[in-house]
């Protein structure tokens, strides 16, 4: 849906959702897969919304090592929530979601973590990048508070304060 828009654009439509949605002085987190190093971050970071908002900005690199030594990568970490979360949860049977989903390879390590095919792998067998499985992965991974690299982000009437960068 966004694949072919440019960063600040994506930026903005991510922006109308939050305004459309949120309620003023809300936090509302946002998970932003960096594994193309895109960003859409950087462009949230130096936006101005029109009203108070409090935002928290994640940026998920799924190359990057897990945190739960079941996986072998944080891809593989953020796709095992999404399993534990289809437990309970439920997805529209959206004919793009359901392939994607299904389409995703796994095997394990020697030491017996979880391991995705790469991205490159299966965007080559599916022919497009699974940006829909990828986006209900991300919105069902916790990241823990230490692993969190952007800070919160407090709006309030164009003035921008970050805190807790690292």
């Amino acid at each position: 849906r966004y694949h072919q828009r440019d960063n600040v654009d994506v930026a903005g439509l991510v922006l109308q959702e939050i305004h459309q949605h949120a309620r003023d002085g809300e936090y509302v987190r946002v998970k932003i897969d960096q594994s193309n190093n895109n960003g859409v971050a950087d462009n949230l970071k130096r936006a101005t919304p029109a009203r108070c908002i409090r935002l928290g900005i994640v940026e998920v690199s799924g190359s990057d090592g897990s945190d739960d030594p079941q996986y072998q990568a944080r891809r593989a970490e953020v796709y095992g929530s999404l399993n534990d979360w289809l437990e309970t949860g439920a997805i529209p049977p959206e004919d793009t979601l359901v392939e994607e989903l299904t389409a995703v390879r796994t095997s394990y390590t020697n030491e017996l973590k979880l391991k995705l095919e790469s991205k490159r792998e299966l965007v080559a067998r599916l022919g497009r990048s699974p940006d829909h499985a990828d986006a209900l992965a991300l919105s069902t991974w916790e990241d823990q508070p230490d692993t969190c690299i952007a800070g919160e982000l407090e709006w309030d009437s164009g003035l921008i304060a970050a805190r807790g960068r690292r």
